[in-house]
């Protein structure tokens, strides 16, 4: 179990991310970019295996999915297409709902 440090710090990303997914102002590649920028920098370490484990998979899927667009700026994310768009926040909004 991780300790209440971590999992305070994981529920404020995760509200981050449930906030900025469900903001009609946001254009889809704008809530996907914002999104992941929510677990920049996570700490994993003290997490339990199995939520560690669903975290690199989950990172790792959409790592997939972004390797196939040439992205090295913020706008580039709006060159990425709708239905990969919705991957991509549908992951991220996946790794929201964990319980730490």
């Amino acid at each position: 179990m991780a300790n209440r440090k971590r999992r305070a710090d994981w529920e404020q990303r995760a509200q981050r991310v449930r906030k900025i997914c469900a903001d009609p102002t946001l254009a889809l590649w704008q809530k996907a970019h914002r999104a992941g920028g929510a677990y920049n920098d996570v700490q994993l370490d003290g997490m339990q295996s199995k939520h560690r484990h669903r975290i690199f998979t989950t990172l790792s899927n959409l790592n997939e999915i972004l390797a196939k667009y040439p992205i090295e700026t913020f706008n580039d994310y709006e060159l990425i297409e709708t239905e990969d768009l919705w991957v991509i926040i549908d992951g991220f909004k996946s790794l929201a709902s964990i319980k730490i």
